[in-house]
């Protein structure tokens, strides 16, 4: 490769993050048409060295060297980067009132349509929009309301942007998180197309596996570079062996204080969900006994997440259903607070919107209430058993840190012990692992395990990584999408 086509050049650098060593002596390349799989386990820095090269974080040590020809402030205004927390929601409103409104189906046809936003956010004509969207066979999402599409459909509407912004440098966090086979090829051929205009593509993942387009591996681990050159020269013998998880024992300090008699935990009859005119589900029904442990899988847009919504009492289009919660019709007096208060519940979305501002401890604690605050009277046995659940989380270390300051994978498995801190008879937890790598999903499972296995317990576990399960899980439901054929 020409030295006139280096992008960027990383000297021995160092990586740290709220004081910790992530990365040390880091030296690689990067020139045009280039694309980077930068691999390894949760925490080792893959987040924050892009971050690095955008801009928004600093070295700690040793540099990074850009062509002679080539200013910083030229390169950062260069430089693309899409975090794995970002969200078309967010970015239509920047708040999180749109999370429940989305759920609103009179609301879907007064949210903006996405060749409107995309044209409106980012000044690009709608003639060139619609053609890369026909481009990579995507064209009929351009159609589409924001509030109807699902994870894989808004990930696909992200990299569109990236191609169509012509940035030199692009950096992507976790592009494949949440998505199913489908929607990861879909992904796949999207980057291999943002290559093919030469630009330096870095994207991050846990998997040590490197996707088709990719040309080049970084591999972080121990600190340390495990391997930095051509993707097909990777060794995977060089990956770390993952090591079983081993959680302490967990103490219940809590008694069950839940003591709601009931059957049925949810039954839906006959239902059809849709968003304007596009139908997600038709004539869907389901019934989740009391005690039973149910597996929820299926692909991107079959409706996994609009069905939590509506058990969980987030979504009013219940109201319009037959739909029973606790043995008891949908709108026949009970409040939405009811309906969570013996429901412990992690999502996505949750973790998107949750008050960074709290400390972990303060964030698990949150999970004794129905609202994002920690109630004033709890009693010791009550923070014993949070303590406790952080320590077989691996967290202890990190009580006190606030939540901005901790890695995506440290907020998750925080909130995943909010969800289970009361010791709830009804777990809720949807796509707990994304984003997670094998020793921290391992944790999650032996923390839901623990919790859960009681013989009235109750238990909705989605996801798409039907390998990574929690061994108690006795039901398996996998949607398929909707199809007017």
């Amino acid at each position: 490769m020409k030295s006139a086509d280096l992008v960027f050049s990383f000297q021995r650098a160092v990586i740290m993050c709220n004081g910790k060593l992530l990365a040390g002596d880091l030296s690689f390349d990067v020139h045009r048409g280039e694309s980077w799989w930068v691999c390894g386990a949760n925490g080792t820095g893959k987040t924050t060295l892009l971050e690095i090269i955008a801009g928004k974080q600093r070295l700690a040590g040793g540099e990074m060297i850009l062509p002679e020809n080539v200013t910083v402030s030229e390169f950062y205004s260069s430089v693309a980067i899409v975090r794995r927390d970002f969200s078309l929601y967010q970015w239509f409103t920047g708040s999180a009132s749109f999370y429940q409104q989305r759920y609103f189906s009179p609301g879907v046809e007064e949210t903006p349509g996405v060749l409107d936003l995309i044209h409106e956010k980012t000044g690009f004509s709608k003639e060139d929009i619609c053609s890369a969207a026909h481009e990579f066979g995507f064209g009929s999402l351009l159609d589409r309301r924001i509030v109807s599409l699902s994870t894989g459909e808004g990930r696909r509407i992200l990299l569109l942007m990236l191609w169509l912004s012509g940035k030199k440098v692009i950096c992507i966090d976790d592009p494949y998180e949440g998505l199913d086979p489908e929607g990861k090829q879909l992904v796949t051929d999207t980057l291999h197309s943002l290559v093919k205009k030469k630009a330096a593509v870095l994207v991050t993942g846990t998997d040590t596996s490197p996707p088709d387009f990719v040309s080049h591996v970084l591999y972080l681990r121990n600190q340390r570079v495990g391997y930095a050159g051509e993707a097909e020269l990777f060794n995977l013998r060089n990956a770390d062996s993952p090591q079983p998880y081993k959680p302490p024992g967990l103490k219940r300090y809590v008694p069950d204080n839940f003591n709601r008699a009931f059957m049925t935990m949810a039954e839906m009859k006959n239902i059809t969900i849709r968003y304007g005119s596009n139908i997600v589900q038709e004539n869907f029904s389901w019934r989740i006994r009391r005690g039973e442990k149910w597996l929820l899988s299926g692909p991107n847009g079959s409706g996994k997440t609009t069905l939590m919504s509506l058990i969980y009492a987030d979504n009013p289009m219940a109201y319009a259903y037959d739909l029973v919660l606790f043995d008891r019709k949908r709108g026949t007096g009970e409040t939405i607070w009811e309906i969570k208060e013996p429901i412990g519940y992690f999502s996505s979305e949750l973790q998107n919107f949750f008050p960074r501002h709290l400390t972990l401890h303060e964030s698990v604690l949150t999970g004794y209430s129905n609202h994002l605050l920690v109630r004033n009277d709890l009693t010791p046995e009550h923070y014993r058993q949070a303590d406790g659940l952080i320590e077989a989380a691996g967290l202890s270390a990190l009580r006190m840190v606030p939540m901005y300051r901790l890695s995506f994978s440290q907020c998750r498995l925080a909130l995943v012990c909010r969800a289970l801190v009361k010791l709830p008879p009804v777990v809720i937890l949807d796509e707990p692992c994304q984003g997670l790598d094998r020793t921290a999903a391992q944790t999650v499972n032996c923390l839901v395990d623990n919790v859960c296995s009681g013989e009235l317990n109750t238990l909705i576990y989605v996801t798409h990584r039907i390998e990574f399960v929690p061994g108690i899980i006795n039901k398996h439901l996998r949607l398929v999408k909707y199809s007017q054929e």
